[in-house]
């Protein structure tokens, strides 16, 4: 919350750089008008008319409620600036597992390709899996663990360590086929399944089928997005069939699977060098970088703390659900705050003349300056949340402090 109120939308760094020198140009515009009419009057009337502080208003009150009304819908707002970017996106890219799904894996399958039974394969799993906070590891159980040597994790590709005197692995099927110098075996794979192989130094040992339930909001939200106009891809380090599953399931016409870390960077990146404003929502650990680099980025409030670090944004309550109203509240109030810095560069621009020339006097300055501010305020308080076709969940709370309201 604090980086949220210190960092601002690169319009509002614009207009407080246009607003820095305001001062000064007014105080000599002022000297010279008292010293051309001879009149001291004149110079006060300059002083008092123009509003730099109409023009420092302009923003931060918008930016604030804005700030306030996300955190009354369960969304964290980290970094102002990605109000900005929210409301010029063109492109929304997704993470599977844990973003579009629930994320509560359960393992439905255990193949076993050894001499080992499924519980043991299960328990060398779960050994590995214990210090992990992926989503795949909520699938083992931890009472099945053994104590683990020489752990290693392979971002985007799985796990290794040494468990009862063996060299084990488990994650993707490229990642266990270069430990058991074999190809993985091939299975038929179900629709929302995601696959992770188990290898030691002498083959495979087994592979688990995890099941995962798509998110309530997951489908309408993709309706909506391309509802307007919006481009949505699905980039997931699942196998490339368990995407492109999920992707005719969701209409999502541009996916790909089996991606590392640093191909969902590359992908977001050839995104943007193309013209695109991106959008990406994650909720992984492996999600971090490519949060980092998309222009505005959403990341689950159940998901790693590195991915929440690194995103603009924090769903709280970890749902699809306000997605949409975060888009239409950055837009209502980056309108408001462009409204405001319009107004107030108009006033300046025409009320510092009508002084200098001698046509305003002190009182007048007055009344007008004051008008200007309160001006500015009124069109800031304007309502930022407008009622949507998509009707909020019962779970939404108003905040229970009134500086919110």
């Amino acid at each position: 919350m604090e980086r949220g109120a210190a960092s601002r939308p690169r319009l509002v760094a614009a207009a407080e750089r246009v607003a820095r020198p305001l001062t000064p140009v007014i105080v000599v515009t002022a000297a010279a008008a008292g010293l051309f009419w001879g009149d001291p009057w004149v110079a006060l009337a300059v002083l008092v008319v123009a509003c730099p502080c109409a023009l420092g208003l302009a923003a931060p009150t918008v930016l604030t409620r804005a700030s306030a009304a996300l955190l009354g819908r369960g969304v964290l707002l980290t970094r102002a600036g990605a109000l900005e970017a929210l409301e010029r996106a063109t492109d929304v890219v997704l993470d599977k597992t844990g973003t579009l799904t629930a994320g509560r894996l359960s393992l439905a399958r255990t193949t076993t390709f050894s001499a080992l039974s499924a519980d043991e394969c299960v328990a060398l799993a779960a050994s590995l899996e214990a210090a992990s906070r992926h989503p795949i590891a909520r699938a083992f159980p931890a009472a099945a663990a053994l104590p683990v040597g020489a752990p290693r994790q392979a971002p985007g590709r799985g796990l290794e360590g040494v468990v009862a005197g063996r060299r084990v692995r488990i994650g993707t099927a490229a990642w266990c086929e270069e430990l058991a110098g074999a190809a993985a075996p091939v299975l038929s794979a179900g629709e929302l399944a995601s696959r992770v192989y188990l290898a030691d130094e002498r083959g495979f040992l087994a592979a688990f089928d995890l099941a995962d339930a798509l998110r309530p909001h997951a489908l309408a939200l993709i309706e909506r997005l391309q509802s307007r106009g919006l481009s949505v891809h699905l980039a997931s380090g699942d196998a490339p069939e368990v995407v492109a599953a999920m992707a005719r399931r969701l209409g999502i016409e541009r996916h790909q699977g089996a991606m590392t870390p640093q191909e969902k960077f590359d992908y977001v990146a050839r995104l943007q060098a193309a013209g695109r404003v991106v959008v990406m929502i994650g909720d992984g650990l492996n999600d971090a970088p490519v949060l980092a680099r998309a222009d505005a980025s959403l990341a689950m409030g159940s998901g790693a703390d590195a991915a929440q670090l690194n995103a603009d944004l924090v769903l709280t309550r970890s749902s699809l659900e306000q997605t949409l109203a975060v888009l239409d509240l950055a837009r209502r109030a980056m309108r408001l705050v462009r409204q405001n810095i319009a107004w107030a560069l108009a006033y300046n621009a025409a009320a510092l003349p009508l002084a200098a020339a001698g046509a305003i006097g002190p009182w007048e300055a007055a009344l007008a300056m004051g008008v200007s501010s309160l001006a500015v305020l009124a069109n800031a308080l304007r309502p930022l949340d407008a009622p949507t076709a998509w009707k909020a969940s019962t779970s939404s709370f108003p905040s229970p402090s009134r500086s919110y309201s």
